[in-house]
């Protein structure tokens, strides 16, 4: 219950942020408190990518949606953020092991999320969520 709690009081509180960043229509001031806006505490962890341009775009998704943090594996491919939009600069990203930040979430006290298209998976909507956790993506 306190985990739903701290989302929803997360949300609340972008959603403050985002009224009172309307209120000043020639200066809004979002520049100045987004650094100040809290991140969803959802970790997404990619151990491995067929392309690497969509570590960019996965940054820039990421930061699209505040989350907390991306982990990318370490593997010996080339790193390409260069659809990120500049999001590197906002977005917390690291390079390491997955089976280490897996183990790293799971020890914070996060439920971590497998994305998969197997056949006894579960559908998407019908996940019954629980915060922090912690999402595991694989290749495309």
């Amino acid at each position: 219950m306190a985990k739903r709690r701290r989302i929803e009081d997360t949300l609340r509180h972008m959603g403050q942020m985002w009224n009172a960043s309307r209120e000043t229509p020639a200066d809004p001031g979002l520049r100045d408190r987004y650094p100040e806006i809290p991140r969803i505490p959802i970790r997404l962890i990619c151990p491995r990518l067929d392309k690497e341009i969509n570590q960019g775009n996965i940054l820039r998704i990421a930061e699209a949606f505040r989350l907390e943090r991306v982990v990318f594996g370490n593997e010996d491919r080339e790193w390409d953020p260069s659809g990120a939009m500049g999001a590197t600069v906002w977005q917390p990203f690291s390079r390491e092991d997955p089976l280490a930040a897996i183990e790293a979430a799971r020890a914070d006290g996060y439920r971590i999320y497998g994305l998969d298209l197997a056949e006894r998976a579960v559908a998407i909507h019908r996940v019954e969520w629980c915060f922090p956790s912690a999402l595991v993506v694989g290749e495309e």
